[in-house]
């Protein structure tokens, strides 16, 4: 073999073993310059849907209260916010709703010799309804009504009241019988003294009655209304 020939196998063998290298190197690229060029890719941020949605994973165990206050934050240590809870009010007043309401207490006022009140620890629009009641539940009958002038008008007579009172037989007899002659009219007197209210029984002349029949009728509204109030 001359040098010739030994010169063109030894360079066929090169280029096959050259070609050789290249295609290895080929199935196991070299990821160095890939990395040194690559960027960083944000974090994922979610739409508010899926955050409020109770996939698992996609919400935290703990519960969100959410509310309309605006209650101010304040920073940490360690630069955290936190909102600052308003302070627990334990105080109720007493006029607001749920409170407790005052006793209501109705007692005997002596006016004169003869002639008595009944005193109610209530302003008068309380004391009116109370007095109004009383009336509706022993059938007295009431003529006239008269918030403005503090003033019920009524029909009474002592003697059909304790008829009404001992028998079921009452109402029959009341629209038989209709009004007796000996039924006499009275009126309620309501008067407002700052927190309380007087009860008086007055004639038509607004003149203050203590006689028998009127002494009566007031009993009847004092045992009524303490009834009532014991009730509640």
């Amino acid at each position: 073999m001359n040098i010739k020939s030994a010169f063109l196998i030894i360079t066929i063998t090169a280029l096959i073993f050259l070609s050789g290298c290249s295609y290895i190197k080929s199935l196991f690229p070299d990821k160095e310059k890939d990395y040194q060029y690559t960027t960083e890719i944000p974090l994922l941020i979610l739409p508010q849907d899926l955050k409020n949605s109770q996939i698992p994973g996609l919400t935290s165990s703990t519960p969100i209260i959410s509310t309309n206050l605006d209650l101010p934050t304040e920073e940490s240590d360690n630069g955290a916010l936190t909102t600052q809870q308003p302070p627990a009010n334990t105080d109720l007043p007493v006029n607001e709703p749920g409170a407790i309401e005052a006793l209501i207490v109705l007692e005997r006022i002596k006016l004169n010799d003869d002639g008595y009140s009944l005193r109610i620890n209530s302003p008068f629009i309380k004391a009116w309804r109370i007095v109004n009641k009383s009336l509706s539940r022993k059938s007295i009958e009431v003529t006239d009504r008269n918030q403005e002038k503090k003033l019920f008008t009524i029909k009474y007579e002592p003697e059909e009241q304790r008829l009404q009172d001992d028998s079921y037989w009452s109402d029959l007899t009341f629209m038989i019988s209709g009004v007796h002659d000996n039924e006499k009219t009275y009126l309620i007197k309501l008067d407002e003294n700052n927190d309380y209210t007087d009860i008086t029984i007055i004639d038509e002349d607004h003149k203050l009655l203590s006689d028998d029949a009127s002494n009566k009728l007031l009993t009847l509204l004092e045992n009524t209304i303490k009834e009532d109030l014991a009730t509640k």
